[in-house]
């Protein structure tokens, strides 16, 4: 008599790797997978990648997933074996949004130039770059200080500035030097 057993169901496991240790929006990640088989002369035959139930084209076992906005997603890791056994395994991954930086703006006015400083705090990440503009000139500055002459400009002076993140957040400020 010849018995049959049932064979062990797949063991598929997802490993995620986030860009940011905050999980936070627009989040790149790499998911490994790892998949344990029930016969040694078994293999994987196709398998398949889906984000939020749509099919992702790759051919790798390993997938990055770039731009997740927030909320939450589903990435789900399908295989079916040569044997004809099939196996998921799904991760649950919750994007937050970004928070943007907040700046505080000083301004140090002297008797022949106007300093702005711009005293960002970003609360999930870092200040990354800053652009300025000094009336309707464009400057080359990525500090978070820029000094302008008195000498070269007539008052009032519009000093504008953007501090953006390294999520890809800004935060426009406008300060009116006199």
């Amino acid at each position: 008599m010849i018995s049959l057993d049932e064979a062990s169901p797949v063991s598929v496991k997802l490993t995620p790797y986030p860009k940011n240790k905050f999980m936070r929006e627009p989040l790149d990640m790499v998911v490994d997978s790892a998949v344990v088989l029930e016969h040694d002369r078994d293999a994987i035959q196709s398998f398949t990648w889906k984000l939020d139930g749509i099919t992702q084209d790759t051919a790798l076992r390993k997938n990055t997933f770039t731009g997740l906005k927030s909320g939450h997603h589903q990435i789900s890791f399908e295989i079916t074996s040569l044997f004809g056994q099939r196996g998921t395994g799904k991760l649950d991954v919750d994007v937050v949004e970004n928070q943007k930086p907040t700046c505080n703006p000083t301004v140090y006015n002297t008797t022949s130039s106007w300093r702005v400083t711009l005293n960002c705090k970003d609360p999930d990440g870092k200040v990354i770059a800053y652009r300025w503009i000094l009336g309707d000139e464009a400057k080359g500055n990525t500090s978070d200080t820029i000094t302008a002459t008195k000498a070269l400009y007539t008052p009032p002076l519009n000093a504008h500035a953007v501090a953006t993140d390294d999520s890809g957040g800004e935060t426009e400020v406008d300060v009116q030097l006199q």
